[in-house]
């Protein structure tokens, strides 16, 4: 398959090689108890995803030019959320925040995710 193959391919195209790729999902999302409302905002996982990377929420605030405060405040937001904790705070003098095994998990799996949105914002932005 040609390196640039799915630059000519219309929306509906990818997506169906996207299902062939990946299977269709067993329910619609419509048909779900889950609502629009209740979606998990991607800045607060993107938020995670560099606290856990970096180990601060400083680190982390820098990356995504935020104050420390928004971090930490979109970071309990997050937990909330999901109701579960996914870092473990150390006091200040400490260097590193840690993971619960939860945020170990939910750290792999931000990934891929992190590289594709950054992907998907480059190919929409033609930055």
């Amino acid at each position: 398959m040609p390196k640039n193959y799915y630059q000519n391919c219309s929306a509906p195209e990818l997506e169906s090689t996207f299902w062939e790729l990946y299977g269709k999902p067993q329910t619609k999302y419509e048909e779900t108890t889950e609502t629009v409302g209740s979606a998990i905002d991607y800045d607060k996982l993107e938020t995670f995803f560099y606290v856990a990377k970096f180990g601060t929420f400083t680190e982390a605030a820098k990356k995504l030019t935020l104050t420390q405060p928004a971090v930490s405040l979109r970071i309990k937001s997050l937990e909330a959320r999901i109701g579960q904790k996914l870092i473990i705070r150390h006091q200040k003098g400490s260097k590193r925040n840690s993971l619960t095994p939860f945020g170990h998990k939910l750290y792999f799996s931000l990934i891929d995710v992190i590289y594709q949105m950054k992907v998907i914002n480059q190919l929409c932005t033609g930055v």
